[in-house]
């Protein structure tokens, strides 16, 4: 399997289209697009638009897409199968996949510290998105993540 390494740091767009392998994109202050990607894919960027789009995924890889700002937005083949972590702290979450949500509870570590206790509550979205397959990791501090379904 190939492997595709791309950056940039200031004012630069990332565009890539029809390529097979496993993708490592990492920008600073542009966007990405990828188009008709089979593989995998850790991208990240701080400023910019991260677009993602498969026509096909490694079942063996996992995934991770974050972001500082603006939105996440990754379409997938109809069927696409994965198990899926999502954070948005300021953003919603958005897709046309009948994902699973795990409805357990919040985890809500505990560490202590000069007899007081620092409460954390673990906010992350877990699901599986037709049964499950490799992870996926989506984060975005200031912006939305979509997961969408190919047409």
């Amino acid at each position: 399997m190939t492997t595709m390494k791309l950056g940039t740091v200031s004012s630069g767009d990332i565009e890539v289209s029809n390529v097979k392998g496993e993708l490592e994109v990492t920008n600073v202050n542009g966007s990405f697009m990828i188009s008709k990607a089979s593989g995998s894919a850790v991208a990240n960027t701080v400023n910019g638009d991260l677009v993602v789009g498969f026509v096909s995924i490694d079942l063996r890889a996992p995934m991770a897409f974050s972001k500082l700002s603006r939105n996440v937005d990754i379409t997938f083949p109809a069927v696409v199968q994965a198990t899926v972590k999502m954070k948005s702290d300021r953003g919603e979450m958005f897709t046309d996949f009948d994902l699973a949500v795990d409805q357990s509870q919040p985890k809500v570590p505990r560490t202590s510290n000069s007899g007081l206790y620092r409460l954390t509550v673990d906010d992350w979205v877990y699901g599986k998105i037709n049964g499950a397959g490799p992870e996926m990791l989506m984060k975005n501090i200031n912006g939305n993540i979509y997961i969408r379904k190919a047409k």
